[in-house]
């Protein structure tokens, strides 16, 4: 791993206008832009994010798959602060153990920035919309860092750049914060 996610790392958040034909992403009212709790779908309700310190030259246009994709750009401790996300009961009253949110590192081959935003214990739906929400909020504060269809970059990193960037991140932290292998 590339090490803990500090509070003060920027992340960024690959936002589409849609998902399929029904669920609305973001809506633009006026000249604002609108951010959904959709934008933070995620199968496995642990929504993805990229380090911004991770990426190459910090360049957001990198997180993008497409012209038609956007980016926010969130604040690692924001996010944690949405949490604790109390479980509720039938009577939406809270009830039991409290969830709690991180963002933790989730390296991928070719993808070393890759993070993800849990939440523990793991949550049920209620509660994953709930933190959804607070997502969207924070995405509603922040706006497009990069606009949908804005210019892709020409030429985009390779795996061996990545991986090269990733053992200088790795290289630039302090002793006491390197992981062993």
């Amino acid at each position: 791993m590339i090490g803990e996610v500090g509070d003060v790392e920027e992340l960024y958040r690959r936002v589409r206008q849609s998902i399929g034909d029904q669920q609305m992403c973001y809506v633009v009212d006026g000249h604002r832009t609108v951010f959904l709790h959709a934008a933070f779908n995620d199968s496995s309700k642990r929504p993805s994010l990229d380090r911004a310190n991770l990426k190459i030259a910090r360049n957001p246009h990198y997180t993008r798959q497409g012209s038609e994709d956007g980016i926010v750009a969130l604040q690692a401790d924001a996010i944690r602060r949405l949490g604790p996300i109390p479980q509720l009961n039938a009577k939406n009253r809270p009830k039991g153990q409290a969830y709690e949110v991180d963002v933790t590192p989730d390296p991928r081959f070719g993808n070393c920035a890759h993070a993800l935003v849990a939440m523990a214990p793991p949550p049920g739906s209620g509660a994953f919309k709930r933190l959804k929400e607070g997502l969207a909020r924070l995405a509603n504060e922040a706006q497009w860092r990069v606009e949908p269809g804005s210019p892709m970059p020409k030429a985009r990193p390779g795996i061996v750049r990545d991986a090269f960037n990733c053992l200088l991140h790795r290289l630039r932290a302090p002793i006491g914060r390197r992981e062993r292998a």
